[in-house]
């Protein structure tokens, strides 16, 4: 894994959101924001195959996730997460001279897609959406969140435990032999 050094950025709000930088700080910056119930890990691997590119690879905490702080106000709608997106591209960009793109995984990609169509002039340089689209299909979308909300209450008891669920809804995926691995810093 890349060497990781821990910034700290503001959102919209004013609140902190902490970020890792991995490779350059002189190179292209790119930043990564993860899915909703993720953290700035979830782009470890991602990151550290960017920064072996030369590339500045920045993995952000968005706001109520990870160590990045929790608004009390209870702002957590897409637009919050957008206006947070297009405050981190301002930020880099007065760092490093670079209009950042940016890598999106569901929420991330979400606030992402609205930042770059809200700003007046694009927040990124380009925009990668994981997981998730322009246009979905509301078949899709009911079937992935009541996969989510399936164990909400009550959790899982172990990762196998969670493994076989994932296993069950992606039965073409290959599960992992080691689990915890991912999970070691």
């Amino acid at each position: 894994m890349s060497e990781r050094r821990r910034k700290r950025y503001s959102g919209a709000d004013g609140d902190g959101l902490v970020a890792d930088h991995h490779g350059p700080e002189t190179g292209a910056p790119i930043i990564l924001l993860h899915g909703g119930g993720q953290t700035r890990r979830a782009w470890d691997r991602t990151a550290a195959a960017l920064a072996q590119a030369d590339c500045l690879a920045i993995t952000v905490d968005q706001r109520g996730h990870g160590d990045s702080d929790w608004p009390e106000e209870g702002a957590y709608r897409f637009f919050d997460f957008a206006r947070d997106a297009a405050e981190l591209a301002t930020q880099v960009h007065d760092n490093t001279g670079q209009a950042p793109s940016l890598v999106g995984a569901s929420l991330g990609g979400i606030a992402g897609l609205i930042a770059q169509l809200d700003t007046n002039q694009h927040a990124f340089s380009r925009l990668i959406l994981v997981d998730i689209t322009p246009r979905m299909d509301p078949r899709g979308v009911s079937k992935i969140t009541g996969f989510m909300r399936e164990n909400l209450e009550e959790g899982f008891a172990t990762l196998d435990e969670a493994a076989d669920a994932i296993r069950s809804y992606l039965p073409h995926r290959k599960r992992l032999r080691t689990l915890l691995r991912d999970f070691r810093a």
